[in-house]
């Protein structure tokens, strides 16, 4: 499979896990039912898009864009930025907030959170296949080809 197809497959699989996400449970406040991954996402975006935690999502995508640009570098800046910024959701809402705006979170907003880390680690892998072309090196060392220590 070539490189930018299997870049493509990367970004895929990423992005099929971040739309699972929005279909799981992602959260709730103890005063109300569960909400969808969707559901948080729109919340946020149209009432709380102040709060670094929805950042996170337009850094998955300009990951993602990165990716199949044949950046990954900047890929993996975007994505480690991008989960700590999924991470501050414990920090700006957390579930024992004295103001009810708290939330638990639940499995939606790990599997989101995994995505992005998802992401990160392609990203990574890309990052080192480029490197070791850049070095000269047509594949990744095997036993083979390895020299031993004499």
């Amino acid at each position: 499979m070539s490189l930018p197809r299997q870049r493509q497959v990367a970004v895929a699989i990423c992005c099929l896990v971040y739309a699972v996400s929005f279909f799981l449970p992602a959260g709730d406040n103890h005063n109300t039912p569960a909400i969808l991954g969707w559901e948080a996402f729109l919340n946020a975006l149209l009432l709380s898009w102040f709060l670094p935690m929805w950042w996170a999502n337009p850094g998955f995508f300009l990951a993602g864009w990165w990716v199949l640009k044949g950046k990954p570098n900047w890929a993996m800046l975007a994505t480690v930025v991008a989960a700590l910024l999924a991470l501050s959701q414990s920090i700006f809402l957390p579930p024992d907030s004295s103001t009810g705006y708290g939330y638990r979170l639940l499995i939606g907003y790990y599997v989101w959170l995994g995505s992005i880390v998802l992401l990160g680690l392609f990203s990574a892998l890309f990052a080192a296949r480029e490197a070791w072309s850049a070095r000269g090196y047509r594949s990744a060392p095997t036993h083979s080809n390895v020299a031993t220590p004499a």
